[in-house]
């Protein structure tokens, strides 16, 4: 503890400052930066927004993005044109979304070299770790690039 007291001892102001309140919370929100700082570059996900603008001009060749809408009966799946005759949907299976079935189409699609980046998006009534699941599905399909989709 620290302790305050006037000189010269004439029985003035004598005052003991309780210092432990003091580095708990020092010490806590350290705790709490060093922790949050770890947990920002681990959980750390690439979200890009598209503008609604042309492309640019330096690119003649279209994207080959694979677009995954998750819905209430299972995958919407939009190809790019060079992908060929793939599915456009997935349902679901036993009540469930049919992830190993995502997880292969996927991989054929980038066997083929015709995806190159994803985004993955959701209706409003899919619980939000079936969006998480399915953007690790297509991750490991062998897409490194996935975005979620706002649309």
């Amino acid at each position: 503890m620290g302790g305050v007291s006037t000189p010269g001892g004439d029985g003035g102001l004598n005052v003991e400052l309780n210092l432990v309140p003091f580095i708990d919370l020092l010490s806590s929100l350290v705790l709490f930066l060093l922790l949050s700082a770890v947990w920002v570059q681990v959980a750390s996900i690439q979200a890009s927004v598209d503008s609604k603008g042309g492309r640019s001009v330096a690119s003649n060749e279209p994207p080959k993005r694979l677009s995954v809408r998750i819905t209430r009966n299972g995958y919407a799946l939009e190809w790019p044109t060079a992908a060929g005759h793939m599915p456009k949907a997935i349902g679901k299976k036993a009540g469930a979304y049919d992830l190993a079935a995502l997880t292969e189409v996927v991989k054929q699609a980038t066997a083929k070299k015709s995806v190159t980046s994803g985004a993955v998006g959701a209706d409003e009534v899919v619980p939000y770790g079936a969006l998480i699941e399915a953007i690790d599905t297509v991750k490991a399909g062998g897409i490194p690039s996935v975005a979620i989709s706002t649309n």
